[in-house]
């Protein structure tokens, strides 16, 4: 029985983390469609910091401190969020170039 309870969260953790990577994708192609970033940037930044703390503080995890999974999925967040922001102004400046 918690062989099985083990498996659901990490079933339910690898589900919310496929979740994050397919925001951060959705966001990027409305990047590139010119579209309103907002309705998925924001929701892939809460997630990024849902799972990461998630998988740092839990049990089956690395079993942190909260603290100190709070401040790991902090940096982990605001690293995701300053690539895809590199990425946008290069985009951008390739986008504004070929016009």
């Amino acid at each position: 029985k918690e062989g099985f309870n083990i498996i659901w969260r990490y079933f339910a953790w690898s589900n919310q983390t496929l979740a994050v990577f397919t925001l951060w994708a959705v966001t990027v192609y409305l990047t590139q469609k010119k579209k309103n970033v907002i309705v998925t940037l924001i929701p892939a930044m809460f997630m990024t910091v849902v799972t990461v703390t998630y998988i740092f503080m839990a049990p089956e995890g690395f079993r942190l401190a909260p603290w100190i999974a709070y401040i790991i999925a902090g940096v982990v967040t605001l690293t995701f969020l300053a690539i895809y922001l590199i990425w946008k102004r290069r985009f951008d400046k390739q986008n504004t170039t070929e016009q």
